[in-house]
């Protein structure tokens, strides 16, 4: 028997969990003071996830920042996970993504 897996990871969920949706302006979501994710627009600008909360907003002034929601991209998995049971009867939630047999 023949199994097929998928992996869908969602590197963006940070981002979109707290409701940075929009490439523009600069936005970056922070966890103590590290960025943990980060838009095109600040990539642009210079910031990178790794960076120091300080530094990012040292070399970009109008850097928008949110601290991680980890509760809603948890229930952001969950509601993804539950529409994955649409396709296959096992489903995981692994780190930022989900795995599907």
């Amino acid at each position: 028997m023949n199994r097929v897996f998928a992996q869908l990871d969602f590197p963006g969920l940070p981002l979109e969990a707290v409701g940075i949706v929009s490439q523009t302006p600069a936005a970056a979501v922070y966890a103590g003071q590290q960025l943990i994710a980060v838009n095109s627009a600040a990539l642009e600008a210079g910031i990178y996830p790794g960076m120091t909360l300080s530094l990012a907003q040292t070399l970009c002034p109008g850097l928008h920042t949110q601290a991680r929601r980890s509760d809603l991209e948890r229930q952001w998995l969950h509601q993804w996970a539950h529409w994955a049971y649409g396709y296959s009867d096992q489903v995981a939630i692994r780190g930022q993504g989900l795995c599907l047999e």
